[in-house]
């Protein structure tokens, strides 16, 4: 359903009817909304799968896209810091803050920190499971 978010938003509605706290089929019809540009949509999913498990990483990466997608790059940043932190191997969320510091806010520092992060961890040589 990758490729095709209309089929996918209507699977993940059918799955959302049956279990409505289901967090994994929020998350990812949030993704799919990204993907349609059906922003202000995802951010309403989103956050009701991070209010249903708060320690769900990929809901804070999917909420920081929207965020990002948005221009709402502060509050991106918090989300996928927020992903880092449940989850310190989720290459994708350093590399989006890096991409954010260097494009968007312009903080080269950061924007290091955070790919050589991600060269750490693509490496092997960052432990996996508390980003140190």
């Amino acid at each position: 359903m990758l490729g095709n978010p209309d089929k996918a938003i209507e699977e993940y509605k059918k799955a959302i009817q049956i279990k409505p706290d289901y967090y994994q089929s929020l998350s990812n019809l949030g993704n799919a909304y990204n993907q349609k540009g059906w922003y202000l949509e995802a951010r309403k999913v989103l956050q009701k799968a991070i209010q249903h498990a708060p320690e769900f990483a990929q809901a804070h990466t999917t909420l920081g896209d929207t965020s990002n997608l948005t221009g709402q790059y502060q509050d991106a940043i918090k989300h996928y810091q927020e992903a880092i932190r449940l989850n310190p191997s989720l290459i994708k969320a350093y590399l989006n803050v890096a991409d954010i510091y260097t494009q968007k806010v312009k903080d080269e520092d950061k924007a290091l920190y955070y790919l050589k992060k991600a060269e750490l961890l693509r490496n092997g040589t960052l432990h996996r499971t508390n980003g140190q």
